[in-house]
C-alpha cells in the first residue's frame, strides 16, 4: 500500500517549512527513554470507560466511519489505552474513536491497555500528541494541540513557549505560526482544514484574503469543487476568483433559496392542535394554506424521495 502523504506537511514556501508532525514525534520517540510503568491489559466493560474530553478538539473524530466499516469487514479487535479513575472508572486517552465506534456497535467489553492513574494535564496532553502520532496529521488539528500546549506552558509561566513547542513537537515559530493563523479564520474556513488532502499553506494564504461576507461562498464552492477534484493551487485559486466574483455561485443557489416558512408562512402561523381537536383555519387564510398544503405534501413526498 502507497504510504499516505498530508500536502500540508509537505507544503512549503521560502524558509517556513511545515514539517511532518507524524515523523518527528516517531523519531522523538525512538531516541527517548521508554516511561517505566506497570501496565496490564483487560476486557473491560464500555460503560465504564470516559471518552477524552480534549481528544476530538485535538485529533478529530473524521475516522470513525472508517473504523465501523473495518469492523463490517473484518470485525472489531480494536485495543485502547486508557487510565484508572476514582470509582472504578476508566479514561480513554488512545483510542477514543475506536471507543465510540465500539459503542455504536453495541459491543460491551473493549480490550484496553490500562496505563495507571489518570496523569496531570500536561502529562496527559503530551500522552495524547505521542500515542496518536501514528494518525495522519490534519492542519486544524495540529494547530488545536499547538494552541492547547502553549496555553500549558504558558500558565507555568513559560514566557517562550515556542522554542519548547518546537523541542517536544518539532514544529518551528514560523510554521507554528501559520497554524495558528487557522484558528483566527472564520469557523465555516476552519472546517476546510480539517481536511487530509488539501495544500493548506496555500490555502491559509487565501482564506485570509477573504472578504467576511465571503465565507461561505467560498466554503461552499471548495467543498462542491472537491467532489470532483483533488484539491490544488490552481483549484483554490479557480474557486477564490468565482467566489469573489459576480457569476452565479453556490451562494446565490443556496442563500437566495427562500427560506421553509416564507413558502409555508400561513401554516407556520398555525397554533399546534393536539390530536383530537378541531383544528381552527382563519377563513382570511383558507385558500392560501390550501395552496401551501398541496405544495408541503409534494415538497414532503420529495425529501422522503432524497432520504432514502
Amino acid at each position: 500500500m502507497a504510504e499516505h502523504k498530508n500536502k500540508f506537511m509537505n507544503a512549503s514556501r521560502g524558509n517556513v517549512n511545515l514539517r511532518d508532525l507524524t515523523q518527528s514525534v516517531n523519531n522523538m520517540n525512538r531516541t527517548q527513554p521508554t516511561p517505566k510503568t506497570e501496565k496490564r491489559v483487560e476486557d473491560i466493560d464500555i460503560d465504564l470507560i470516559d471518552i477524552g474530553e480534549m481528544n476530538e478538539q485535538l485529533f478529530g473524530y473524521e475516522d470513525i466511519g472508517k473504523i465501523k466499516e473495518s469492523f463490517s469487514e473484518i470485525g472489531n479487535h480494536s485495543v485502547i489505552y486508557v487510565y484508572t479513575r476514582g470509582n472504578g472508572r476508566y479514561l480513554c486517552y488512545a483510542g477514543n474513536q475506536r471507543l465510540i465506534a465500539s459503542r455504536q456497535a453495541n459491543e460491551k467489553k473493549i480490550t484496553c491497555v490500562i496505563s495507571g492513574p489518570e496523569p496531570d494535564e500536561e502529562q496527559m496532553l503530551k500522552d495524547l500528541m505521542f500515542m496518536n502520532a501514528q494518525r495522519t496529521p490534519r492542519a486544524y488539528y495540529i494547530a488545536r494541540q499547538v494552541e492547547e500546549y502553549e496555553k500549558i506552558l504558558r500558565r507555568k509561566g513559560n514566557k517562550a513557549p515556542s522554542e519548547e513547542i518546537e523541542q517536544k513537537l518539532g514544529i518551528k515559530a514560523p510554521s507554528q505560526r501559520k497554524y495558528r493563523q487557522i484558528l483566527k479564520l472564520d469557523p465555516v474556513l476552519q472546517e476546510l482544514f480539517k481536511r487530509d488532502d488539501i495544500p493548506a499553506y496555500y490555502l491559509i494564504e487565501v482564506c485570509n484574503k477573504i472578504p467576511e461576507d465571503k465565507t461561505k461562498v467560498f466554503a461552499d464552492l471548495f467543498l462542491e469543487k472537491c467532489e470532483n477534484e483533488e484539491p490544488s493551487r490552481e483549484m483554490i485559486g479557480t474557486v477564490y476568483k468565482k467566489a469573489l466574483s459576480s457569476e452565479e455561485t453556490v451562494a446565490e443557489k443556496t442563500t437566495n433559496r427562500p427560506k421553509f416558512r416564507q413558502v409555508f408562512k400561513d401554516i407556520i402561523s398555525l397554533p399546534y392542535f393536539e390530536q383530537g381537536e378541531t383544528i381552527e383555519i382563519p377563513e382570511s387564510k383558507r385558500d392560501d394554506i390550501i395552496k401551501q398544503v398541496d405544495l408541503l405534501e409534494d415538497y414532503i413526498k420529495r425529501i422522503r424521495e432524497q432520504c432514502g
